[in-house]
């Protein structure tokens, strides 16, 4: 846990709660017993406090989006949503907000000011920018799945699920660190690979297993645990029984694989080892948040000590 949870949580809430981005009381008593702040936390024991004061505030604004497209009848308008994202996008890429633009573009111009001054360069912000379009778009496939009525078949669905995660984000916001920045030929390794993309599966997956309560709740289908029910007819305990399985099997995977990436010499190895770390701890924080947070308190007393769930494993490497 980052010693500076605490002043994490009240920043993110202070900044959501400063742009107006809660729809009403419910939004705001719902991210407030989320714990986003620690969430931060969590998954970036080793940052300093600005550092985790900016990634509070964007995975603030990442949750309110992800609450706004599940929850939400807008949710269910991929037009609205498009409509809605293309004047964020502009303002992200530099144009500025206008005095009749909503909260949400006003705190897109807001965060782009944040990250533009703690940029490592314009390279990086490119690709940042196209991180957040493609989390965008892919909500959009949710939204158009659920106007339409359906359930995407497992193919599809784990393709498109670190998108809809936010994970690509994550990689580039990890790429801000010093000391955890990597040149490209280092993520495009193989090995660097297959590690990153275990780590994300992880993530994705057993937060999949720990929101089904809330998404059967809701009607949303995007949760493989439903499309595995769905595309194979098994029963949804036994879904998840699969799903579970999956999840554990990266895990091993990503404990093989952190202790044999190859050597790239000097300072890079001190990054990459910096780098494994950090997919350690949001592993592991992902896990632990989604069990104390008020988001998922059903799924907290159906699995009070993650049974099945073998992301505790100790720090590799």
């Amino acid at each position: 846990m980052n010693r500076h949870a605490a002043a994490a949580e009240e920043a993110c809430l202070a900044w959501a709660e400063g742009f107006g981005l809660f729809r009403d009381s419910r939004s705001y008593k719902i991210f407030k017993a989320g714990g986003i702040g620690r969430l931060a936390a969590m998954c970036r024991p080793f940052c300093g406090r600005e550092d985790l004061m900016l990634l509070s505030i964007f995975y603030a604004w990442m949750f309110l989006q992800d609450d706004l497209r599940d929850e939400s009848e807008v949710g269910r308008s991929p037009g609205r949503l498009s409509e809605g994202d293309r004047r964020s996008l502009d303002v992200l890429e530099g144009d500025d907000p206008a005095h009749s633009d909503g909260p949400v573009v006003h705190a897109m111009g807001d965060l782009r000011e944040r990250f533009a001054s703690v940029a490592p360069g314009p390279l990086w912000m490119r690709r940042f920018t196209r991180a957040i379009r493609n989390y965008l778009d892919a909500t959009i496939w949710e939204a158009s799945n659920r106007a339409r009525g359906i359930v995407p078949d497992p193919e599809s669905y784990l393709r498109m699920r670190p998108l809809t995660g936010g994970l690509d984000i994550d990689e580039e916001l990890i790429g801000l660190s010093d000391d955890a920045r990597l040149p490209r030929h280092v993520l495009d390794d193989p090995s660097a690979k297959r590690l990153t993309r275990a780590s994300m599966n992880v993530v994705c997956w057993s937060n999949d297993i720990l929101s089904l309560e809330k998404e059967l709740a809701h009607g949303d289908v995007h949760n493989l645990v439903i499309v595995l029910r769905d595309a194979t007819g098994l029963p949804l305990e036994e879904a998840m029984g699969r799903v579970i399985e999956m999840h554990n099997a990266e895990v091993r995977d990503f404990i093989a694989l952190a202790p044999d990436l190859p050597s790239f010499g000097g300072a890079v190895d001190a990054n990459l080892s910096r780098y494994v770390s950090i997919l350690q701890a949001r592993m592991r924080g992902n896990l632990d948040w989604s069990l104390e947070s008020g988001r998922y308190a059903q799924a907290a007393a159906r699995y009070p000590s993650a049974d099945g769930l073998t992301a505790g494993q100790p720090p590799v490497g």
